[in-house]
């Protein structure tokens, strides 16, 4: 889906770029959902570059979407996740009951518009970790006291178990890892899922 040139564009992209709190907030203002979910991870988002532009003009033909249409698009969220750093389970649809401050209308189902689809580009091969999770998704049906017990085993072997407190969200999805279904990142390789049905209803 993408190249090894755009992949190392935007790591030097990411690596090189201090966000602009103020650009954040008001590009979060308009798209972001995601206000109180939990996240420790660096983030920088690009919109107009040559890269970003070409990767979401290939993204709408990937969904058969013609012509492209930049209102419909967003810039390219790039995150970098270090040893213990995470994002917590969220939907990416746009709650409109959080967004009653903006004057637009969420619901799709009524003549509305929200993020019909999203595309996870992994730009970085993992020895471990890293996972996409879909929370929803239960493939592991052992105890909760079995799986953490293997995890705190992993840890110590590894010789990382100061990274995570114990009661920590952190370490609570490195159980999520272990229960629900999950994509392991591969460079290069893409991550495509829904967020509405076909009739535009949410996705959950």
């Amino acid at each position: 889906f993408f190249t090894i040139e755009e992949s190392e564009y935007l790591i030097n992209f990411l690596n090189h770029n201090q966000i602009n709190e103020n650009e954040l907030e008001s590009y979060q203002s308009k798209v972001d959902i995601n206000e109180n979910v939990k996240r420790n991870s660096e983030v920088v988002y690009d919109e107009n570059s040559p890269i970003s532009q070409s990767i979401k003009r290939r993204a709408f033909e990937l969904l058969g979407i013609f012509p492209y249409d930049e209102t419909y698009a967003e810039g390219l969220y790039l995150i970098k996740y270090n040893q213990s750093n995470a994002y917590a389970p969220h939907y990416d649809y746009i709650d409109e009951n959080i967004r009653q401050n903006i004057n637009h209308n969420y619901n799709s189902f009524v003549g509305g518009t929200n993020r019909f689809a999203t595309i996870l580009l992994y730009l970085n091969d993992v020895d471990d970790g890293g996972e996409t999770v879909f929370s929803e998704v239960i493939i592991n049906s052992e105890s909760n006291d079995l799986l953490n017990s293997e995890i705190d085993q992993y840890l110590v072997s590894h010789d990382i178990s100061d990274a995570f407190d114990s009661n920590s969200w952190e370490k609570e999805l490195l159980l999520e890892c272990r229960r629900k279904l999950t994509y392991k990142p591969k460079k290069l390789e893409a991550l495509l899922f829904y967020n509405q049905l076909s009739n535009g209803d949410i996705d959950l």
